[in-house]
C-alpha cells in the first residue's frame, strides 16, 4: 500500500501500513453532516495496529477511572483540542 505525497509539482510514494480516509455525508433527510472515517491497514501489521488499539483504550479508560467532578473537567480539557465550527 502507498501513500501519495504531493509537493508542488513532484508527486512523491511513500510505501504504508496504515491509511485513514475521511469524507463527510449529509442525508437529505437530515440537517447534520456526517463525518465517516475508514480505517485501512496492511495485513502484515494488523496485529501490531490492534496492540496500539488496545493501548488507546487501557489509556482512555485508565483517565477517565476518576471522580464525577474530575470527569467534567477532562472533557472539557479534551473538547480545548477539538476544532470549533
Amino acid at each position: 500500500m502507498y501513500e501519495a505525497i504531493v509537493n508542488g509539482e513532484n508527486l512523491e510514494l511513500r510505501e504504508a501500513n496504515h491509511m485513514l480516509l475521511s469524507t463527510t455525508y449529509k442525508s437529505p433527510f437530515s440537517v447534520f453532516e456526517r463525518v465517516i472515517l475508514i480505517d485501512i491497514i496492511r495485513k502484515d501489521y494488523f496485529k501490531n495496529y490492534s496492540e496500539i488499539i488496545i493501548k488507546d483504550r487501557d489509556n482512555l479508560q485508565k483517565y477517565f477511572r476518576v471522580s464525577g467532578d474530575q470527569i467534567e473537567f477532562r472533557c472539557e480539557e479534551i473538547m480545548e483540542f477539538l476544532p470549533s465550527k
